[in-house]
């Protein structure tokens, strides 16, 4: 990506604030369902401001009642089944660290010729393909090991990145814009 060297933090703070999230899970993986409580909670309100705006507009589209609509549906089903997400965020959550993995395993076998730290990104990466399968396989059974595998995976990933970004970070003093690629996992 084509980034301004103003802009270093600007880049890496989606990366800190996975960093955050990870270590939060680590520590405390029962959170899921307060969270849960909070996010439906605030997709409620979300689909009742929608339903204001389209009646105070009186719009003929109707693209705000109808999204108003899945906003409190959704809220409604976060807040009283928090379970339904405590199910589906660790499978897809999975699903999305094994393919992330595997094609980073794959990126990595494939420059090992011109790039000297190879093997540590491919162990990486086959360490989070590995954990990937753990989550899909065991998303209910161990639902709190699996949220400290989130965080555990968060925690690994954004380490990646930061020190990616920091070894990276002469290039951004060379130049006013230049093309850094801060993702060593993928």
């Amino acid at each position: 990506m084509k980034i301004n060297k103003s802009q270093f933090w600007y880049t890496n703070l989606s990366t800190i604030i996975s960093l955050v999230v990870g270590i939060i899970f680590t520590i405390k993986p029962d959170i899921l369902a307060v969270i849960c409580h909070w996010v439906g909670a605030l997709f409620c309100i979300a689909g009742i401001a929608l339903f204001a705006v389209y009646f105070i507009q009186k719009q003929t589209n109707g693209a705000n009642a109808f999204y108003g609509i899945l906003s409190l549906l959704g809220g409604i089903l976060l807040y009283l089944a928090p379970g339904v997400l405590s199910f589906m965020l660790p499978v897809l959550f999975g699903l999305w660290v094994l393919s992330s993995s595997g094609m980073g395993m794959y990126r990595n076998f494939l420059f090992r010729g011109s790039h000297q730290h190879w093997l540590i990104g491919f162990i990486m990466c086959t360490m989070g393909a590995i954990l990937g399968v753990y989550i899909i396989t065991r998303p209910i059974s161990a639902l709190n090991a699996t949220i400290r595998a989130i965080g555990i995976a968060m925690i690994i990933f954004s380490v990646l990145r930061l020190v990616s970004a920091f070894l990276a970070r002469k290039q951004y003093q060379k130049a006013d814009s230049v093309y850094v690629d801060t993702t060593i996992e993928e």
